[in-house]
């Protein structure tokens, strides 16, 4: 991952973070720390501030999604297939610089890919978050009523970039194996370009 890439994916997190990251403090003594501060301090505070929480979700989406459910057993699958191509084990390190060894669109392509998957993880475990912290935070402020509708519009937008998530990283993975069996082709045609 290129490094604007990487400041762009997690100030993006950090930033939709403050769905819930605004409720959350509003209840708090941490309200009036910021607002004693200069305007300028609390821009240079934030900006950091941003990056990190989006680098914390980022790194959380990513353990939560590779330690569960359906990406690992793909990812089984694959890793075998590709050890008993190539003679050694795969991770997403190994394909990103193989690609961008062999064919450098190509990885640019992934990588633009990689990068939105990354930024729809993010949001999703956003929602997912805001829809517990918000309606807490809102229980202070409204009937139980509007908590609640609160509750299920926030559940079914986290629901909705699950999928939208998920979309995109099966498209990614297509094009990722897609990819890389055009690189081990345009590699089968030079050895025997170079043979004969």
């Amino acid at each position: 991952m290129n490094i604007p890439g990487l400041l762009i994916e997690y100030f993006i997190t950090g930033s939709v973070a403050c769905i819930w990251l605004i409720p959350l403090f509003s209840n708090f003594k941490a309200q009036a720390i910021f607002t004693s501060l200069p305007q300028g301090v609390i821009s240079l505070l934030l900006l950091p501030l941003l990056y990190i929480i989006g680098l914390g979700l980022d790194m959380t989406s990513g353990f939560l999604v590779n330690s569960f459910g359906w990406k690992r057993k793909i990812r089984d699958k694959e890793k075998e297939r590709f050890k008993a191509k190539y003679g050694v084990m795969p991770d997403a390190e190994l394909h990103t610089m193989m690609l961008w060894l062999h064919n450098a669109e190509l990885g640019k392509g992934y990588e633009i890919k990689s990068s939105r998957d990354r930024i729809a993880r993010g949001t999703a475990l956003n929602f997912a978050i805001a829809s517990v912290v918000v309606p807490i935070s809102a229980y202070i402020f409204l009937p139980l009523t509007e908590v609640v509708i609160i509750f299920i519009v926030f559940s079914i937008l986290s629901i909705l970039f699950y999928g939208i998530w998920r979309k995109c990283e099966a498209s990614s993975h297509r094009y990722k194996l897609t990819a890389l069996l055009i690189v081990s082709k345009e590699d089968c045609i030079s050895s025997n370009t170079e043979e004969g």
